[in-house]
């Protein structure tokens, strides 16, 4: 619940809830501090389907990557349905070599943000990205296998549990390589049986 998730944040600092509205970008200004880096967001509450939105697995992510950043340091990091970028934004100041991944009709939204924060010396490539059946020939380095693999609020459909996870299969490291995933039960409820399938799929794909 929100209580618990801003008691997660109390050492990432997140200003999160005391955002300024940015008339301009007609979106919420939101600040995360970093390691001494103040990382800028524009956070747009009343984009349909809530993809301008900032969710609570994000932001519990990002508190977890902050508090082992020694595991994250100089890695290569493939973020899966990035959003609002602030995972990947969060990875890239371990100095790791990070590809957000969004589909195209939320690209120009995760695109604004890591504009937002080049002067800090962020450098996060920004790419579309469908998953496993969806994917094209054009979609971001399909060839290329990661280090780490995120993803915040991704196993929100249970239709798309294979796809993701064939996905992430097919883009990692065999050596120490691995995924981690975040998901908001509150926001996007998942059923009993959805998570035992999630499971089995895991198994069935390892």
């Amino acid at each position: 619940d929100e209580k618990n998730v801003k008691n997660h944040l109390i050492s990432l600092k997140s200003l999160t809830y005391q955002g300024l509205y940015c008339e301009k970008e007609k979106g919420w200004l939101r600040y995360f501090i970093v390691n001494d880096i103040a990382l800028r967001l524009i956070e747009d509450v009343t984009e349909e389907g809530g993809q301008g939105s900032i969710w609570s697995a994000s932001l519990v992510m990002s508190e977890y990557l902050h508090q082992n950043q020694n595991n994250y340091i100089n890695k290569s990091c493939l973020e899966l349905g990035a959003g609002c970028g602030l995972v990947s934004m969060i990875l890239n100041s371990f100095d790791s070599d990070v590809v957000a991944t969004e589909q195209p009709s939320c690209i120009s939204y995760l695109k604004r943000n890591l504009e937002l924060n080049q002067h800090l010396g962020i450098n996060v490539d920004c790419q579309s990205l469908y998953w496993n059946k969806y994917e094209k020939e054009s979609d971001c380095r399909k060839d290329e296998k990661y280090d780490v693999i995120v993803g915040c609020d991704v196993t929100y459909d249970p239709n798309l549990f294979e796809d993701i996870l064939i996905s992430i299969k097919n883009r990692l490291k065999y050596d120490d390589s691995y995924a981690l995933l975040s998901h908001d039960n509150d926001s996007c409820p998942l059923s009993k049986l959805a998570e035992k399938n999630l499971y089995v799929l895991c198994e069935e794909l390892n």
